[in-house]
This record gives C-alpha cells, sequence and structure tokens, in this order.
C-alpha cells in the first residue's frame, strides 16, 4: 500500500512540473516594438516631430504595449545616444492609475491609460482615456503628446493581426472624457 501511494505522489509531482514547465515555455516572449518619444528642440515647434527607439513588450497586444512604454519615458541610455528626448506626459500620472476605475465593455487597463480598440474592416480605431488628470503647458504639449501616440500606433500597426493595414481614427481624452487640445469636446467613450 505504501509503493502504491508514493507512485502516485511521485506521479502528481511529475504532472505539477510538467505543468511548470510547460506554462514558462508558452509565457509571452517579448515582442519588438517602436516608442516615439518629442525630442528637443526638434519637437519645440514642429509638434510633430517624433524621435523612434526600439524597445520590447511583454503585452500580448503589442501596440498597447508599445503606448506604455512611451509614458514611462526614454532611459538613460536612450538620452545618452539622443539628447533632449521627453515623455510627452510628466511622470505625475501613476503607472497603476487605471486600477481602481471601473472599465467599460471591450475597454483595456493599460496602467496609465484605458484604451477600446475597434475594429472595422482591415482598420483599427483607437479610443484613449487617461486615468488620473495631468498637466499640459498648452497646445503644443497637447500636440507633442498626440504626435508621440499616433505615430507610436502607426509604427506598430503590423503588431495588431487579424487583416488590419490601417488606422481609421485615434481619440485621446483626458481623466474627465474630453479630448486632448480640443478645449472641452468629449472624445470618451
Amino acid at each position: 500500500m505504501k509503493s502504491h501511494l508514493q507512485c502516485i505522489t511521485i506521479a502528481s509531482l511529475s504532472l505539477a512540473m510538467s505543468a511548470i514547465a510547460l506554462s514558462s515555455a508558452t509565457a509571452q516572449t517579448p515582442t519588438p516594438v517602436t516608442v516615439h518619444l518629442p525630442r528637443l528642440p526638434n519637437s519645440g515647434f514642429n509638434f510633430t516631430y517624433t524621435y523612434n527607439v526600439p524597445r520590447t513588450t511583454s503585452n500580448l497586444k503589442p501596440e498597447i504595449g508599445a503606448l506604455q512604454e512611451i509614458f514611462n519615458g526614454p532611459t538613460a541610455a536612450e538620452i545618452a545616444i539622443a539628447p533632449g528626448l521627453q515623455a510627452p506626459i510628466g511622470s505625475s500620472v501613476s503607472a497603476t492609475a487605471c486600477n481602481s476605475q471601473p472599465l467599460p465593455p471591450l475597454t483595456i487597463n493599460a496602467g496609465r491609460f484605458m484604451v477600446k480598440r475597434i475594429f472595422s474592416g482591415n482598420s483599427i480605431a483607437y479610443r484613449i482615456r487617461f486615468c488620473q488628470p495631468f498637466s499640459s503647458a498648452g497646445v503644443g504639449d497637447d500636440a507633442r503628446l498626440q504626435s508621440a501616440i499616433a505615430a507610436t500606433l502607426w509604427g506598430n500597426l503590423q503588431t495588431v493581426g487579424f487583416g488590419v493595414n490601417n488606422i481609421s481614427s485615434i481619440r485621446i481624452a483626458t481623466s474627465n472624457g474630453a479630448c486632448v487640445g480640443s478645449g472641452g469636446a468629449t472624445c470618451w467613450p
């Protein structure tokens, strides 16, 4: 009887170890993405100018992971290569700002922001809403933020899959749902 129980215990342990090995083998491997950041002085008066840097993300939706990387800002190594790189919003927006907020249906919690992806044929539309207020120095800052987000989404469009090869629209909202840079028009939901 004792050897029978030992066999069952050993078999159970072996199955558990196999499951751990399988989950480790199927864990998401980092996907290369391109992140577009404002760079001063180039972005100073040319609000559409962005500087792209290679990154990786383990997000299952790589273009959303690329957006998350934008708001982490430039690394010291990236600044050493390209002085003047900036994060498009300050570090005042917490990386977990959305965690306590309810998510509308089909919305992704991306930490600092929520995003809704709307598919239509071979196009995708993005609705992005920040979960915490942030300060903007004005129209130039808003335009640099919009350019960084748009360039990053376009630069990672091939990672979306599902035959998508076009972005039909990108709407970016502040925490109260107003469009960034609009003076109050609503962009969310």
